[in-house]
């Protein structure tokens, strides 16, 4: 391929295409190389949760060290009343856990 592009190198229109072929290669390897990182990146923070995971499995308490250890942080969101009353005792709100290296799990209903 490359003794063809030194044969034909004169020709306005294969140079031109020869460029744009090159820059789409390089393009392309360039996106691929960045979803492999995010892809490894994603696998190693789900390879350090299931460590924490695994060391967790039978715990008996809820412990400060098990929560600093497998929770990122907590958001309560404002409740909101469910009989319509301002300060009635139905009441729903929601909150949000995020966990350490892989943020927050959605759970089906």
């Amino acid at each position: 391929m490359q003794r063809d592009r030194k044969k034909f190198s004169q020709i306005p229109a294969y140079s031109g295409l020869c460029d744009f072929v090159d820059n789409r290669e390089r393009n392309i390897a360039a996106a691929l190389q960045s979803e492999l990182s995010k892809t490894l990146e994603a696998t190693a923070n789900a390879e350090k949760f299931m460590k924490v995971v695994r060391k967790y499995t039978s715990f008996k308490e809820l412990t400060s060290t098990l929560l600093w250890e497998f929770v990122e942080k907590i958001v309560i969101h404002e409740s909101e009343a469910l009989d319509g009353k301002r300060r009635g005792k139905l009441r729903r709100q929601e909150i949000e856990i995020y966990y350490s290296f892989v943020g927050k799990v959605e759970l089906p209903d």
